[in-house]
């Protein structure tokens, strides 16, 4: 006698494990997102050096490179370039924890849509 999962809890566990695959990346993409704004706000006021006086205008945080930021300053001032891997390491561990999270949703589908063993 073999024992079988029903059709109708199989399509609700694999329905719940995409509903779970599509709205954590959804939230963490939100998380990533404020993480990294909350950040770089302000960044070239308070984390990069900044010229003497008060009244120039600067333009920036713009990702240079992965791991480099620049803060443009106005004439005469010379653009700052710094060398920050905190936006790099949050993007990384963002992607890391959703990634790990979406892998533990389908390995619980898949032994939760398993048939039982006797």
């Amino acid at each position: 006698m073999a024992v079988s999962i029903s059709p109708i809890r199989r399509l609700a566990v694999w329905g719940g494990a995409a509903a779970l695959c599509l709205l954590g990346p959804l939230v963490a993409l939100a998380v990533w997102a404020v993480g990294l704004g909350h950040y770089l706000e302000d960044y070239c006021f308070t984390r990069a050096p900044s010229p003497p006086n008060e009244g120039v205008v600067v333009t920036g945080p713009i990702l240079q490179w992965p791991a480099t930021l620049r803060c443009e300053y106005d004439p005469p001032y010379p653009d700052v370039v710094v060398t920050d891997w905190g936006p790099l390491l949050w993007t990384a561990g963002c992607a890391g924890v959703t990634l790990t999270g979406i892998a533990v949703v389908l390995v619980l589908a898949r032994f939760m849509s398993a048939r039982p063993r006797l």
